[in-house]
């Protein structure tokens, strides 16, 4: 698994809540840590937002699909509008970088610095990046799970700009990503139409 792996357009992701991926036999959890712009507060209710507030574009993170306190889905939590990642369970919170920053049960900032401290209260979190509209993540965890990451290329096909300097990139149009890029060809839908009641074969 020492490789970058693709998941997704990031086109096709929403800013506003976490979501599940299942990369390797392990559940993911992808969100985007971007701060909604306007607020007056860093934490609170929805229902407080400026109206036509939008979230910032932040940065894509993926971790473990699991809360270290009691092992909840975190994708069945949501993304506050200071950017960080909410648990459904107790309401315990994590930064970007994964870091636990909010415990409400905790009684006192003694307590709270007691939970924190703790290596075991960080997300299992892991290197990600997004390349040519593609959110990539690299399934392993650590210093040394970063480091390799940070010395390997994703494995994308060059666009043709990249391939030769002559070709001017303002003379190059990208489209957005459709599901025709799924791995189905039209000869299978021939066969699928050709076998239809309603349709002679002969035609096809």
């Amino acid at each position: 698994s020492q490789a970058w792996y693709p998941i997704i357009p990031v086109e096709f992701l929403d800013r506003e809540k976490p979501q599940n991926f299942k990369l390797l036999n392990m559940d993911l959890v992808v969100w985007n840590d971007g701060k909604v712009e306007g607020r007056s507060e860093e934490f609170g209710s929805k229902k407080d937002r400026p109206r036509g507030a939008k979230r910032a574009d932040g940065t894509w993170r993926v971790f473990a699909d699991s809360c270290p306190h009691r092992k909840v889905p975190l994708s069945e939590g949501r993304v506050e509008d200071d950017g960080t990642l909410l648990c459904s369970y107790h309401a315990w919170r994590w930064t970007g970088d994964a870091d636990l920053c909010s415990v409400p049960q905790a009684q006192s900032e003694d307590e709270f610095m007691r939970i924190q401290s703790n290596p075991k209260s960080k997300c299992n979190s892991f290197p990600a990046k997004v390349v040519n509209g593609v959110l990539w993540v690299w399934p392993e965890s650590g210093d040394d799970a970063r480091l390799e990451s940070a010395l390997s290329e994703v494995p994308m096909m060059k666009l043709p700009h990249e391939l030769d300097d002559s070709i001017d990139e303002d003379r190059l149009f990208c489209g957005t990503w459709n599901f025709r890029e799924l791995p189905y060809s039209h000869d299978s839908l021939l066969i699928r139409f050709s076998r239809s009641p309603n349709m002679d074969s002969r035609s096809v």
